[in-house]
């Protein structure tokens, strides 16, 4: 139950990407798709900018506490200025920004809020994942899967996803299939913002699978849309698009896996 946005944008798209960035702090403190609830159970992105001619990777986690909601929404206004001013400023750059609504009891602090990160060697290459989650999976089946000796209440379900994640990626297995497998362990959504790097390239994804026996009003907070404009891809939830309808005009709703670009970071 979380909110997030992630983008590809160059020059030309940095002022509409900003604009949808600038959205999300609003989301997160009053979301029209959930009776006006706030995600503020963390807050956190992954951002890899170009200013010149080099690349730049900037990683952040934050969770002030069980009783800081306000605090961790005054954190994502002020990483949101942060992110609009390096996007006015950068020739690319590949984000990924997320608030949570944790569920009653799961793991709190920073290294349980979003993207988590994991790290693998792939196809003789290192891999580094980074990942956002919006959604709940069965963690007691996902531990399984990864062949993990953890207790699985003691983990956020997204933590536990991208350490399974990396392992099947580390054995060869395309990401495509491996997403599309998990369905079997999704009890309401597995909506993922993927930031692959391997080797000197940087690919950043978003899939988006539903459960079936949802109802409709929860598909629909579960949804998220593609919004493409000229230099500018990105992927938004359905509380923007309610929100701000003129922002996203057009956007499509999505369904499996979507590249939003992909770049070799090569200095």
């Amino acid at each position: 139950m979380c909110r997030m946005i992630a983008l590809y944008a160059d020059e030309r798209g940095a002022s509409t990407a900003s604009k949808l960035v600038e959205s999300l702090p609003s989301i997160a403190r009053s979301d029209p798709l959930r009776d006006n609830e706030s995600h503020c159970d963390g807050v956190g992105y992954i951002a890899l900018w170009k200013p010149s001619n080099g690349w730049e990777i900037d990683y952040h986690r934050y969770d002030a506490g069980r009783e800081a909601c306000e605090e961790n929404l005054e954190h994502l206004e002020a990483i949101t200025t942060k992110i609009t001013r390096r996007l006015r400023v950068s020739k690319q750059a590949l984000v990924i920004l997320h608030a949570r609504k944790a569920p009653p009891g799961s793991p709190r602090g920073p290294h349980n809020a979003h993207p988590f990160n994991a790290k693998a060697v792939a196809e003789g290459e290192p891999l580094e994942i980074y990942l956002a989650h919006n959604g709940g999976l069965n963690t007691s089946l996902l531990a399984q899967r990864a062949r993990l000796n953890v207790n699985p209440e003691k983990w956020v379900d997204s933590s536990l996803y991208t350490l399974y994640l990396a392992e099947r990626l580390s054995l060869g297995e395309r990401l495509a299939g491996i997403l599309e497998a998990s369905g079997s362990i999704v009890e309401t959504a597995l909506d993922v913002a993927l930031l692959l790097i391997r080797g000197d390239r940087a690919s950043l994804y978003f899939y988006s699978y539903i459960n079936p026996s949802l109802e409709d009003e929860k598909k629909e907070y579960y949804s998220y849309y593609v919004v493409e404009r000229p230099g500018m891809r990105a992927v938004v939830p359905s509380s923007a698009a309610r929100q701000a309808p003129t922002l996203v005009a057009g956007a499509k709703r999505l369904s499996g896996i979507y590249l939003l670009g992909e770049t070799r970071i090569s200095p």
